[in-house]
């Protein structure tokens, strides 16, 4: 099932975070198939967060225009797991929310931190 055919079947709108941790820099072509699916979701996006991998400035550089090419200011890029994920968070259910913090502690030696008062498992990140 296609990115299209899946928003087809969500009311309202949705919220994406799409770790590019291991991302590479991408072709010109590939660059502008990414800015038309962008465009394409634009009305169904409530916020989106790429989280880019820190010492990648060209891959940071591609995507923040790419961000500003799609014209949605519901989009940002982000270095940190847990701004991204605090940014996310106002937009989220606290499930959600949790949901969030296990996908961003895949990549990451220790999870962001959760908002105070919430606790939860301990979860163990896989070592790079």
């Amino acid at each position: 099932m296609d990115l299209r055919s899946v928003l087809a079947t969500v009311p309202g709108q949705v919220v994406f975070c799409t770790d590019l941790r291991a991302g590479r820099v991408l072709t010109e072509q590939v660059a502008e198939r990414v800015i038309g699916v962008m465009r394409w979701d634009n009305p169904k996006v409530r916020r989106t967060a790429l989280l880019l991998p820190e010492g990648h400035a060209v891959l940071a550089l591609q995507f923040e225009r790419i961000v500003r090419a799609a014209g949605n200011p519901a989009r940002r890029t982000f270095l940190h797991a847990d701004q991204a994920a605090r940014w996310l968070g106002e937009v989220l259910n606290p499930a959600e929310q949790e949901s969030l913090l296990e996908l961003l502690a895949e990549g990451e030696i220790e999870p962001p931190s959760r908002p105070a008062g919430r606790s939860s498992p301990t979860r163990t990140a896989p070592a790079r």
